[in-house]
This record gives structure tokens, C-alpha cells and sequence, in this order.
């Protein structure tokens, strides 16, 4: 990763900490303020010039496989039964996303997790 392109990824990441904000806020039913409908907005348009620039954002979800060439365990998290038999979430896999990962080219920035023990 260049220098410029980790200055800008670190907007990113601030700007997707706010969205996970705004998201939580929204799935506790309230209301969406039209200020976090535009940081949605802008979100994504960052997203698309980076794009547009060949940084492309490694898709994550939480219970994909951990995978030590994409994934920065940096943290465990001990299933509890409700995670394990309800939701089905299993040991060696993604728990929760703390930073999203990006590839340029071949260069990666791995995307950190808290892997599921």
C-alpha cells in the first residue's frame, strides 16, 4: 500500500465506523436522521473513486472461514451456546470486522477480525 492510499483508507475507516453507527441506531427502529442518510451517500461515493482507482475492498461477513491471506485475527471471541446452536456460528470463523480490508494490485491490507474460538 502507498502512503496516499493508507491516508485515504483511514477516511474510509472513519467513515464506516459511522455507518456502523448509524446502522445500529437504525436497527434499534429509529429514526434515520437525513444527516446519516448522507453519510451512507458519501460513503459510497468514496468507495466508488477508490474503485474507480483500482483499491477494491475485500469482502467480509461475519461466519465466513477465517483465512490467514485476507484476515488479521486480532482478537477471540468464546462462543456462547445461543451463538453456536441458534445462530450457528462455528469455532474458526469471523466473528465481528474491526477495519475493512483493500486490495491494490497484488498488495493487500488485511482485514482485521475477531475470529470465533
Amino acid at each position: 500500500m502507498t502512503i496516499e492510499a493508507e491516508k485515504i483508507l483511514s477516511v474510509m475507516d472513519d467513515m464506516d465506523r459511522l455507518v456502523k453507527e448509524v446502522n445500529s441506531r437504525y436497527e434499534r427502529n429509529e429514526e434515520m436522521d437525513p444527516v446519516d442518510s448522507g453519510y451512507l451517500i458519501i460513503r459510497e461515493n468514496l468507495e466508488k473513486v477508490l474503485n474507480s482507482e483500482g483499491i477494491f475492498r475485500i469482502r467480509c461477513f461475519r461466519g465466513d472461514r477465517f483465512d490467514p491471506n485476507i484476515h488479521d485475527a486480532v482478537g477471540t471471541h468464546e462462543l456462547d451456546d445461543f451463538e453456536r446452536f441458534e445462530i450457528e456460528l462455528r469455532d474458526d470463523t469471523v466473528f465481528d470486522i474491526v477495519r475493512s480490508g483493500w486490495k491494490i494490485g497484488e498488495k493487500i491490507r488485511p482485514v482485521q477480525v475477531i475470529v470465533s474460538c
